[in-house]
């Protein structure tokens, strides 16, 4: 009896002075950077001509990473430029395109080109040109700072129309100052609103589970309770 005694002693000594494991904490994973062009896109507007003019623009926009593409064109041999949300130049987000391999952000100003933004939105550019007419794809995030154009309430339909200046100028010239037409118009998107979104399910790593507190805690117990019955039966 004492024998059995003294192991049961030296059971629970065993479980006072051992520090179970902590249940493990979950690291978010973050996504890859995704190929942009792979990805899919809703028509929001297509094709539409700025002011009944040669200067065509639309819209798409992809919901899982928030990010709309714009589509301009223009004639191939002169510098043309939108800008979005405004029906004036002063303080408005435009894309100007050059040329096949300059397409610059700018804010502009009151019947000035204003400044310049170094830092690009873009995620994905492409150019190309064909029978006279260079086509502009951009893709960016639908907000991407103060100085940038927030394209989230149109894009996601929670307004309807988005105002839009354009122009257009020779190619030896420095827009906006030469520009030889330039147009204003509102287009309409033909995109549904977004609603809400369906959590996504929980993803539960593989590998060994990690045992909590709790189960060592009662794990133990039931082997204590079982060696006390036999050595007190």
């Amino acid at each position: 009896m004492a024998t059995s005694l003294l192991f049961v002693a030296l059971i629970i000594s065993l479980v006072n002075g051992q520090e179970p494991t902590d249940a493990p904490t979950l690291e978010p994973t973050k996504p890859p950077t995704p190929n942009f062009n792979n990805l899919n896109y809703d028509a929001c507007v297509i094709g539409d001509n700025i002011g009944g003019g040669s200067m065509i623009v639309s819209f798409s926009r992809n919901i899982e990473y928030d990010i709309v593409e714009i589509t301009m064109k223009g004639a191939d041999n002169r510098w043309f430029g939108f800008g979005f949300g405004s029906s004036s130049m002063q303080n408005t987000y435009a894309i100007i395109s050059y040329n096949s391999s300059r397409t610059e952000e700018w804010k502009l100003a009151l019947h000035d080109e204003g400044n310049q933004l170094t830092e690009s939105s873009f995620v994905d550019l492409e150019v190309s040109e064909s029978d006279g007419i260079r086509t502009v794809i951009v893709k960016r995030p639908y907000n991407f700072g103060s100085n940038y154009y927030d394209f989230t309430p149109f894009i996601t339909a929670t307004e309807t129309s988005i105002d839009i200046i354009a122009a257009y100028g020779p190619a030896d010239e420095k827009f906006p100052i030469k520009h030889e037409e330039k147009y204003i118009d509102s287009v309409m998107t033909q995109c549904l609103p977004i609603g809400g979104s369906t959590p996504s399910p929980v993803t539960i790593p593989a590998g060994k589970p990690t045992i909590g507190k709790a189960s060592v805690t009662n794990y133990l117990f039931g082997i204590l309770l079982g060696l006390a019955i036999i050595v007190f039966t």
